[in-house]
């Protein structure tokens, strides 16, 4: 959702329904029904553009973003909250376009150098309506001592037929629990059955803590969202609602945990009776798997698993295209799989975390760090990881990345692919490759390539940090220094090293002695993950 700085409000609105439902399993449903007047439209001087703020609220964002009413809520309570999903609400629509964020230095003062700059909506672009997905929570990103918040929009604009909505009620359901999992379900629209009256909907939906609920929220464009709750039917969730033609969707679904997934068809919304884009859950049944995440052109990313006995390979979830994701780690005790960026990214050194069965990817927050090459775990459940630009850093509390303390800075010089910690967590290991004539930072050969020396390789050379002595050696210099590029480590319960190599036309990797220097075995496997960036393996043999 948009940030927001604003002018003190008036008193927040009283929600005009605030209940409970009964706990499950750990786990309190909150519903919250607001009503509130029409806002008063505010014209801004000298221009056509009008805006309207709900209770002196405006979003606050950038460019030529609308400027919308904004809503927040403190919904602080006994557990964290975890998830929010939308009911249902009623709204007006508007024959104007909202002014655009250039114009303003703060949402109530003008922008003086709009002389020079004219201000336009023209090239703001939106599939439909913009935010489609216009509620969210405040809450897994939040900084210690900071409240929980609900927070929406409360507008839309759609550019295409120059006309808001601007809302006067919403209802939302919120959930809370203690779950240390944060990430929501997937889902896939299987079927949309529409008769000229009546729209039939079918999903399915996967999350490593099963299904909840799944709701489809849905609107004809005259005034009102509302929502139906879908009923299980084996693996699948189904439900009908009345319609007419021009009546589009999205869907909801809540896991046992109660961590929210929405999927509004990226922004265009569902319309009744129409085909439904391709969607697949690739699922992978939560086990003692390889998880590993792979490099494909500049920053598409592709997480995978890996079977240790058969060597089999599957992807985990979709593709994430434009994340860069350079490094994964599992926690320990939990069995958390996280996730960390590089700097090919808008979300540049961000920390995901990650559902183990559906590669469900959830967005924490950014580190100190614009590029993360490597993360690792020390058994104690603290974090550690290494920026290309910062140096080796700690994150005591993944669901506050940005609180990540600084152990060693970076010299500028060493490119640390990846890290990982001994069994004792007396030891942490690095691998740097060693480059010849270019930045450390770049990659002279092609991703694919199988013939190239690799970035003029000079070998690759394993560091070994020891936090209570404060020292930093190299080991097996020989040995290592007659490999070719080395881009993910991880170790295995026998202490040993698995390496993945760059640049085969398959999947290549190798377990490496560090007492006796030798490579012990070396695996190639026919896939076409053959840029592994990172790699992790539970300690559960």
């Amino acid at each position: 959702m948009l940030s927001s700085a604003q002018p003190e409000p008036e008193p927040y609105t009283i929600p005009k329904n605030d209940t409970f439902s009964t706990p499950y399993n750990g786990m309190q449903r909150r519903r919250l029904d607001f009503s509130w007047p029409m806002p008063e439209p505010r014209q801004i001087p000298d221009t056509q553009y009008f805006f309207y703020p709900w209770n002196g609220f405006t979003t606050y964002g950038y460019g030529n973003e609308p400027v919308l009413p904004w809503f927040a809520y403190e919904v602080g309570y006994n557990y964290p909250l975890q998830g929010v999903i939308f009911l249902g609400g009623n709204y007006t629509v508007v024959d104007a376009t909202p002014p655009p964020q250039s114009m303003f230095y703060s949402p109530f003062f003008i922008n003086n150098s709009r002389s020079t700059r004219k201000p336009s909506t023209d090239d703001f672009e939106a599939s439909n309506w913009y935010p489609s997905t216009f509620f969210s929570q405040e809450a897994i990103i939040n900084a210690a001592g900071k409240p929980d918040l609900l927070t929406a929009t409360a507008g839309q604009y759609n550019p295409n037929l120059g006309q808001q909505r601007i809302f006067t009620e919403m209802d939302f359901d919120v959930y809370y629990s203690d779950a240390e999992d944060k990430i929501g379900p997937l889902a896939c629209i299987t079927k949309n059955n529409f008769n000229g009256t009546t729209a039939t909907i079918e999903l399915e939906a996967n999350d490593a803590s099963d299904i909840k609920t799944a709701v489809v929220a849905y609107t004809d464009g005259q005034g009102s969202w509302n929502s139906v709750e879908l009923n299980p039917n084996g693996e699948k969730w189904t439900g009908s609602f009345a319609a007419n033609a021009t009546t589009e969707f999205f869907v909801q679904t809540v896991d046992k945990n109660g961590n929210v997934g929405v999927n509004d068809a990226d922004g265009k919304y569902f319309k009744v009776g129409s085909a439904l884009p391709t969607c697949k859950i690739e699922f992978t049944p939560v086990a003692c798997h390889i998880y590993a995440v792979n490099d494909k052109g500049r920053s598409d990313s592709q997480l995978f698993t890996v079977v240790p006995d058969t060597l089999e390979v599957k992807p985990l979830g979709p593709l994430y295209k434009g994340h860069d994701l350079e490094a994964v780690a599992i926690r320990p005790q939990s069995g958390e799989l996280y996730a960390a960026a590089g700097d090919d990214t808008k979300n540049k050194g961000h920390l995901y975390q990650v559902d183990k069965e559906n590669g469900q990817i959830l967005d924490l927050g950014s580190t100190p760090c614009k590029e993360v090459d490597a993360l690792a775990f020390h058994p104690d459940n603290t974090l550690w990881a290494w920026g290309q630009d910062c140096g080796l850093f700690r994150i005591d509390n993944p669901l506050a990345p940005e609180q990540a303390k600084i152990i060693i800075p970076s010299n500028g010089e060493i490119e640390v692919e990846d890290i990982t910690w001994n069994t004792a967590g007396t030891i942490l290991y690095g691998v740097e490759n060693l480059h010849d004539g270019h930045n450390p930072d770049s990659h002279g050969a092609p991703e694919d390539s199988a013939t190239q020396d690799l970035d003029f390789d000079k070998g690759v050379r394993l560091w070994a940090y020891e936090p209570s002595s404060g020292t930093m050696n190299t080991l097996c210099d020989d040995f290592m220094g007659s490999l070719k590029e080395v881009e993910a480590m991880e170790t295995l319960p026998n202490d040993n090293l698995i390496l993945g190599f760059h640049g085969s036309h398959n999947l290549t990797f190798g377990i490496i002695n560090v007492q006796s220097c030798n490579l012990t075995v070396k695996k190639e496997i026919t896939t076409s993950y053959n840029d592994v960036e990172g790699i992790s393996w539970p300690n559960c043999q």
